[in-house]
Order: C-alpha cells, then structure tokens, then sequence
C-alpha cells in the first residue's frame, strides 16, 4: 500500500497540479538520472531545472514572499515536496537554496539578500559550504582555519575539506576563525567567499564508486571584503547552528526515500512474476515489509514535526532525530534494492559505464553505485553519535 497524506480539498488541487506542472516540464534525461538514484547532475543540468522552477514562480521554494519565495502553506510546500520525490525530479539546490538562502534572510543584511537571494532562486548561482576540515568534521567548534582581520576585510590562509560542490561553486558560505581566545565555540565567524578569488585551489576527493561530489579547498592569502561578514564578527557559531538545523531536517530526504521504495516494490514484482513466490523473494519481501513500516514512522513523524507542532512546542532535537533516522533508512533501502538486483547492481560500477546519455549495460546497474555513495550520509551534516548526543542534551536534559 503506499504511502500518502491527504490534506483538504484545496491542498489535494494543488497536488495535482504540482504533479501535472512536473510531468510536462521535467526534461526525460534529468527524470532518467534521479530515477538512476544519481545526486551528481552537471551543473547545466541543475541550472537549467532551477531556471524552469523559477519561471514557474517556484525557484524560491521554502523562502517568506518578501525574499522571493511562492507564498505556500506549510501544507503546500510539504507536497510539493512529495511530489518531486514521485516524479523524479531533482531537489531544490540543498546549499544555495535550502541552506544559505534561509541564513542569510535570517542574519543578513539587506544588501547582502538583494545581492545574493534572486541568482540563487533563478539558479545562476552555485554555492558550497565550507565547514569541516581536517581535524574538524562532527566536531566543529574544533575548527581553526583562521580570517585575520585587515583594512577591509579579511585573509584566509588555511584549508577546508569533504567540501561537496566545490567544483561548481561561484561562492561559499564558510566558517573560519577570527579569534581563538574563551570558549572554542567563540571566535568563529560566517563569511562569504568568491569562489574565483586569487589563492584559492580546489582538489577533488572522489567516491568510492567514481562519482565527484567532494573537495578539499586550500586558500594562500584569500582576500574577503567586509560586506561579505555575514552576521557579527564572532557569532559564527549561533549562524551555524540555524544552517545546520535547516540542513538535518532536509539530509531525512523523506521524499527521495518514498521513490526508493517504489523502485524496490516493482522489482521485487518483477522478479516474482519471473521466478514465482521463492524464498529469495519471500525475503526480499519481509525486509521491504519492516522497511516500508519504518518509512511509513518516520514520514509521520516529520509530517507531525513540519505541520502539527507549534514552534515554540519543538525542543531543537527533532532535526537530529529526523537526520538519525532518515539517513540510517536511506542505507537500509539501498542495501536492499542491491540485493533485489544481485549480481545485476554492480554492472554501473565504475561510474564511467553510466555516465548520463550512455546506455545502460545492464539493468539496476545504478544500485551498486547508490549504495555505495550514500554510505557516507550517516557521517555527513553531523554523525548519527554527535545527533545521539544532542538529543540526548536537548530532548532528554542530559549531560554528556
């Protein structure tokens, strides 16, 4: 049975409409890539689909009407959400869009939101957060790459690392250090940097499976203008905490998983119809079972938390729950469209055999491949033992 919330006549029209809106406007090659479970679409690709959403008046998606967004309900924009996830489509931009876009309304200036907020919306403009380093990652008050203040502005000298998009970023939305005197989370502050400033090298780090999403960056003297300080000097690390929390809702990827789960019904149909009701399949099936269960829990449970909850009632830990979960979820479900294709799911392996526009050797190549790449999404956003950790300070009132 699938999973579905029905919302009041008006909400269910605009589902419609939605859906309709995106079978027409979703070009074949990009629906073909995320049904392939792809994240690592061309950046013409991603420009293109963000260009058309912005002249259907959905580029802003997720952002007040003031800053450009459409003006939907919570319930509105919880299906149009739903409704990418079932027709393929790719996600709203996560770092552009759905990170930086809701900062910089949040700590901005007015100058720095009429300069940045509408090429993000049209997509003209790609960006890339620059948090971890190399000593750095789920501990990020440990950071040190340091801004020394000068005349007007700032000089990076440092490095960052496991910095997705890098490679197609015009600008960065990054944290570094300004002072190193109180508490480590003191003294860290937001900056945004031009990704074609002088002293900046970027340097892949490719997955496991072939696919480029990650980069460490290295900055020699990187100069960065005043007007590109993003809250107060020093208050980096409450700037942080509002992105990363807007970040842990989205890496639950509730939708992504619902099509996920689509996929694994249909082939593990298509391999019952072929080799009738045997054990292999009966254990494909009591493991899809347990899973669509646990899917079905947590699409509730973010439905109750975007829609049933008043703000004031949320403790600050349901973004870490929801990130737990939902990225435990993803890998369970992967795992196990794998094991629907069998021998089958390595054929995409390496990334060089599926690359977009060549022909698919052989079908469910692409589950290798996902499987592979999203064993990184328990780590990434913050580790399930750091999320562990700040449900157990915020929910529960422990000490850790």
């Amino acid at each position: 049975m699938a999973i579905s919330f029905v919302f009041d006549e008006r909400v269910e029209a605009f589902r419609a409409q939605v859906a309709q809106t995106l079978a027409d406007a979703l070009p074949p090659h990009i629906r073909s890539q995320v049904a392939d479970e792809r994240i690592d679409l061309t950046r013409a690709d991603q420009a293109a689909w963000q260009s058309k959403l912005d002249s259907l008046g959905w580029g802003g998606v997720g952002l007040p009407p003031e800053s450009g967004g459409p003006g939907w309900t919570d319930e509105e924009y919880f299906v149009f959400l739903r409704e990418l996830g079932r027709a393929d489509a790719p996600r709203p931009p996560l770092y552009g869009l759905k990170m930086v876009a809701p900062t910089l309304v949040r700590f901005g200036t007015p100058e720095q939101i009429t300069r940045y907020l509408p090429d993000i919306t049209a997509g003209r403009t790609f960006w890339c957060q620059a948090f971890s380093e190399p000593n750095a990652g789920s501990d990020l008050a440990a950071m040190t790459c340091p801004a020394k203040k000068t005349e007007d502005g700032y000089e990076i000298t440092g490095s960052k690392t496991w910095i997705s998009d890098a490679h197609h970023a015009d600008l960065m939305f990054g944290l570094f250090r300004t002072s190193s005197t109180g508490r480590k989370q003191e003294g860290i502050t937001a900056l945004v940097v031009d990704m074609k400033s002088p002293g900046i090298t970027v340097r892949p780090l490719p997955n496991y499976e072939g696919t480029h999403e990650c980069n460490e960056i290295f900055f020699d003297q990187v100069r960065v203008p005043a007007a590109n300080l993003i809250g107060e000097e020093g208050n980096g690390w409450q700037v942080a905490k509002f992105l990363l929390s807007v970040e842990r809702f989205d890496t639950a990827e509730v939708p992504r998983s619902l099509a996920t789960l689509g996929r694994i019904r249909n082939r593990i149909a298509a391999l019952e119809e072929k080799s009738g009701y045997t054990a292999h399949v009966q254990g494909l099936r009591a493991r899809f079972a347990r899973l669509e269960i646990e899917l079905r829990a947590l699409a509730a449970t973010e439905c109750r938390y975007v829609l049933g909850t008043p703000q004031e009632e949320l403790t600050g830990a349901e973004p870490s729950l929801l990130k737990w979960i939902g990225t435990e979820l993803q890998q369970d479900l992967l795992e196990l469209l794998m094991d629907a294709y069998g021998e089958q799911a390595q054929a995409g392996l390496p990334i060089e055999d599926a690359q977009p526009g060549a022909c698919r050797p052989v079908e469910g190549g692409f589950a290798g491949r996902a499987f592979h790449r999203y064993r990184v999404t328990t780590i990434y956003a913050g580790s399930t033992e750091i999320q562990k950790e700040l449900i157990a300070r915020t929910a529960l009132g422990l000490r850790t």
